[in-house]
């Protein structure tokens, strides 16, 4: 049996005797968070086009790549998921001069190794 996560945004109110009222306002489907972080990958992915200053650019891709993976991580969804998701929104979304990354095993062995260089930076700070 496969794990099925759906995350609920809740609305909260507090009465006056302190007590709060939580009210679901939205959710979100475990496929529904692949389809949006693998868009997230796209994005990331082709920082490196929007300046000229590619140290910047690998500085600021390394920083929010280990923040998808924490949350990957969290939500137990696979690599693997996101990249076929972003090849899919890719291929969906942007035309054939647009597509300037590949999603290959090169981009998964980056993204592993950024996040595993963060949890090791992380670890040096405590």
């Amino acid at each position: 049996m496969s794990k099925k996560i759906t995350i609920q945004v809740m609305e909260t109110e507090e009465d006056e005797n302190g007590i709060y009222d939580f009210r679901p306002i939205a959710s979100i489907r475990q496929e529904e968070l692949i389809d949006l972080f693998g868009c997230l990958l796209c994005t990331i992915l082709s920082v490196d086009s929007l300046t000229d200053n590619k140290q910047k650019a690998g500085r600021v891709k390394n920083n929010i790549l280990n923040a998808l993976k924490m949350v990957l991580d969290k939500f137990s969804i696979r690599i693997d998921d996101i990249i076929e998701s972003a090849k899919k929104w890719s291929e969906e979304n942007l035309s054939q001069t647009q597509r300037e990354t590949e999603f290959d095993d090169e981009h998964k062995k980056m993204f592993l190794e950024n996040a595993e260089m963060q949890e090791r930076m992380m670890e040096g700070k405590k």
